[in-house]
């Protein structure tokens, strides 16, 4: 049986997210990890995953706690 390819997607914080990440206490620092692991991985496919509407369109927000994760995909 052929496997699929799998791709892996870069994922870039902004200077704003990666100062809340740095700021982050040990516990949700962990979870946001986890979430940018799977990131990587399927960052169209996952239960919390959403894909946004209206001044959003086009971008994806993931849930970690009481924080979301905004997003977007190049395919390219």
């Amino acid at each position: 049986m052929i496997g699929k390819a799998e791709m892996t997607y870069k994922v870039r914080l902004t200077a704003k997210a990666n100062k809340v990440y740095s700021e982050a206490d040990p516990i949700l620092k962990k979870k946001i990890a986890k979430c940018l692991k799977l990131l990587q991985e399927t960052p169209k496919n996952y239960p919390q995953i959403k894909a946004l509407k209206g001044e959003f369109a086009g971008k994806y927000r993931f849930r970690v706690g009481d924080y979301r994760v905004i997003y977007t995909v190049d395919d390219s």
